[in-house]
């Protein structure tokens, strides 16, 4: 297996520009405003 190093390229926050992450943080704040902002939750 080889080692990916930030010299080939490689960043860990290049992966928050990957379109997966940017939907699972709109995700996550879509369901904390509707739970939330409903009342159905606590907090």
């Amino acid at each position: 297996m080889e080692r990916t190093t930030y010299r080939d390229g490689w960043w860990p926050a290049g992966a928050m520009k990957h379109p997966a992450w940017l939907l699972a943080v709109v995700l996550l704040a879509v369901n904390d405003h509707v739970l939330k902002g409903s009342g159905m939750l606590p907090g």
